[in-house]
């Protein structure tokens, strides 16, 4: 195969014409860029009375000032072209929000709205191209086996039919502009607000003049994702993209009409009984790819399901594999990957409360959909914000990273997990955290019997103000007590299933949280919100506190000295303990450890010393003759006021870690199991948890949560104390000596 050209990137190829593009961001703003004066314009009309939106941000990562800086200086995987320039600052707006001067306009405005869409778009048929395609015809060949079989090889052909018509989307500008209108009257019903910032859709709008594919890569949190992304295009007049769906989703009616609003549907296991299906897996790439080489825009959840966490998931590299395959094959010169965040205050699907028990999720249905739609309509779900991150060129990327032999599948492989990590995280710097993520997160960690109103207030702005200074949008109106009551008092009444608020007349109303099964997981879903502000900083001062802890000396922190090379091989330690719960790019780890532990000793939490340690023989005799070097020494500080925040969010995840550890020794010592039913495991386990959370022996009852079991076990796959069988869905316990050892070494972070 030929080597991989040189960038050939068309990119923003018109932008020397003089005549001014004319970017609209409805509802309010209209944006001119002077590409002859290198100028750009945004305007308001002074008599729209528009709503910024319910609450005020703090400058983050996402404001364009920053942004450009960080593109230019920083952001090596767009080097070529900055689609930021020229793009004036501006706030976020309500897109549910619309103004007409007509008296009719006023009366049907979402309806002139939605017909005034710029829905004029062709979409590409590609089906003769994909079932024509090389790769199709290999897949037919390898599946035939050396069989010339005329009829069998009919029969494969209507079964690729077949599975090509329940893949494809069947886009309907008419379709298109009848859901917009009705988005725009649900979500009006759903949300106080839809936040946008409509310089962001103005970079979109540029990106989509390119000439590229743009590939929008999302978190997942809602079913209502796939509509609210492809609504906010659709309103802004960019092109809609072919969304990846489940194929649990392709119900009647409700199939039909996501297929017209650009959805093609995957199913949840490409293969089916136990082999490799050659056929759909080469009808699903070749269909990705001829999309991609239609210059057509793709979106997908990089996580692969909903998050039933709440926090950011690790990547899953299927539908991401194909986009970078497309490039190495050179069927596409580069496409543009744009991350995206969509932040709910409340989540409408409910909660995942019963599959955090370990109750089997249940299927998606017409009645089901039907009864959630009507149950969320009697609910307030609060504010959505839509964010968009950093675009990544994927050549640039691709160049950065060396691109890797085509014929290595284990390099391509590494590629697609880097590129994967580093868009989740993108993402995932670009969500708001929520006033609902701040309350959670509050309560569970520093009130979790309770406290009176002004003292949960007064932790909730320290915490608030610690996010603002790590450059993440914020929920806060401002410092002014009144507006900060006013949004706790929103958080309180979107969480009140999981919170109790005891009132009084002549006293602050008692606020305590719901700590018991399984409304704990509904809360602690919230108040995941913060991990991936507080990721790093949590590692650093939970290894710190679990040093002190076990030194077991007896007197004040201030007196323990710490090294700088201990403390940050413990946090190390604590860091791999954790992975399958934060998103961590291990090539930046020891570097974003390094940036908390300053982060930490800036705002009191650790207090530094300089020290001096002989680095010669001790056993010299002349003292003058040692030679010293100079290191830094740690103390905690006593009582500091972020302690039980960022110490409270690693703690349950450690305890649940060593209960799943002990348990899996006492059923290979005591019970001498060695193999059993993974669906087995799972009920057994979960009755075990809910038997030490009954005697009171668990102290986080969130650490019981399915999903971080699941964690858990497959952390220990790698630490080789389970292996888990996917074909025969059996685990196998091993040895019980090495589980005493991992015991040890997960009691290192327990105290």
């Amino acid at each position: 195969m030929a080597p991989l050209r040189q960038n050939s990137n068309p990119l923003f190829a018109a932008s020397g014409t003089n005549s001014p593009l004319s970017l609209k961001t409805r509802p309010n703003f209209t944006c001119q860029l002077h590409s002859s004066t290198g100028t750009a314009t945004l305007n308001c009309n002074p008599s729209l009375k528009y709503d910024l939106c319910s609450f005020k941000m703090s400058p983050s990562m996402n404001s364009n000032v920053q942004l450009m800086t960080s593109l230019n200086e920083h952001n090596q995987y767009f080097r070529i072209f900055n689609p930021y320039e020229n793009i004036p600052q501006s706030q976020f707006c309500n897109v549910l929000e619309c103004y007409h001067s007509s008296f009719l306009r006023k009366a049907f405005n979402y309806f002139w709205n939605a017909w005034n869409f710029r829905l004029n778009h062709e979409y590409t048929n590609v089906k003769s191209k994909v079932l024509r395609s090389e790769r199709f015809e290999n897949a037919i060949i390898d599946s035939l086996k050396d069989v010339n079989d005329e009829s069998e090889r009919k029969a494969l052909l209507r079964q690729a039919g077949h599975i090509y018509t329940n893949l494809q989307s069947e886009f309907s500008n008419r379709v298109l502009r009848a859901t917009g209108w009705g988005v725009y009257k649900i979500a009006s019903w759903f949300f106080r607000s839809v936040q946008i910032r409509p310089s962001e859709m103005a970079v979109l709008e540029r990106l989509s003049q390119s000439g590229l594919p743009i590939v929008f890569v999302s978190l997942h949190r809602s079913h209502l994702d796939y509509l609210l992304l492809t609504f906010l295009l659709v309103v802004y007049g960019i092109r809609p993209p072919h969304v990846a769906g489940g194929d649990n989703l392709n119900l009647p009616l409700v199939g039909w009409w996501l297929r017209r609003c650009g959805a093609f549907f995957i199913r949840r296991r490409l293969d089916e009984n136990g082999t490799k299906d050659l056929i759909y897996r080469a009808i699903l790439h070749q269909y990705v790819c001829e999309l991609l080489k239609a210059k057509e825009s793709v979106l997908f959840f990089i996580e692969g399901t909903r998050s039933r966490s709440g926090k950011p998931l690790n990547p899953k590299g299927g539908l991401l594999s194909i986009v970078v395959d497309s490039y190495l094959d050179q069927a596409i010169p580069d496409c543009i990957l744009v991350p995206v965040a969509i932040s709910y205050e409340r989540i409408p699907e409910g909660d995942f409360n019963l599959e955090q028990l370990g109750c089997p999720k249940v299927p998606e249905t017409l009645g089901g959909i039907a009864m959630g739609s009507l149950a969320a309509l009697c609910t307030s779900l609060g504010n959505v914000r839509v964010s968009f991150g950093r675009p990544v060129s994927l050549h640039e990327y691709v160049q950065h990273k060396s691109p890797p032999e085509l014929d290595d599948s284990m390099m391509v492989r590494s590629l697609v997990s880097d590129l994967g990590i580093h868009l989740v995280n993108e993402a995932a710097n670009s969500l708001a955290v929520t006033c609902t993520s701040i309350l959670a997160g509050v309560l569970l960690t520093m009130f979790r019997d309770g406290a009176p109103f002004s003292q949960v207030k007064r932790a909730y702005i320290m915490v608030e103000k610690a996010v603002q200074a790590r450059d993440r949008h914020s929920s806060l109106h401002g410092d002014d007590s009144a507006e900060v009551s006013t949004v706790m008092w929103h958080a309180l009444n979107l969480l009140v299933e999981h919170v109790r608020v005891v009132r009084s007349n002549d006293a602050d109303p008692w606020i305590e949280p719901k700590v018991v099964l399984p409304n704990v997981f509904g809360l602690a879903y919230y108040g995941n919100g913060l991990m991936h502000t507080f990721g790093y900083d949590a590692i650093v001062a939970t290894a710190a506190c679990a040093l002190y802890a076990r030194s077991g000396q007896k007197s004040i922190r201030a007196e323990l000295m710490i090294e700088e090379e201990e403390l940050l091989a413990h946090s190390l330690h604590l860091a791999e303990l954790v992975k399958y719960e934060l998103v961590l790019d291990w090539s930046t780890v020891k570097m974003n450890l390094s940036n908390s532990l300053n982060r930490l000793v800036e705002c009191d939490f650790l207090k530094a010393h300089q020290g001096r340690r002989v680095i010669v023989d001790e056993d010299e005799e002349d003292d003058e003759e040692r030679t010293f070097a100079r290191e830094t020494l740690y103390s905690l500080m006593f009582a500091h006021r972020l302690e039980p925040l960022l110490t409270g969010l690693l703690r349950p995840i450690v305890e649940a870690y060593w209960l799943a550890l002990i348990h899996l020794y006492e059923m290979k010592v005591e019970q001498e199991v060695e193999t059993i039913a993974d669906k087995q495991f799972y009920r057994v386990h979960q009755d075990w948890l809910h038997r030490q959370v009954d005697a009171g022996l668990v102290r986080f009852v969130e650490s019981t949560a399915f999903d971080c079991q699941l964690n858990a076990l497959r952390l220990y796959q790698e630490w080789n104390v389970v292996e888990i069988l996917s074909r025969e869905r059996l685990i196998r316990l091993n040895s019980g000596d090495e589980m005493l050892r991992q015991i040890d070494r997960v009691l290192m972070f327990k105290y």
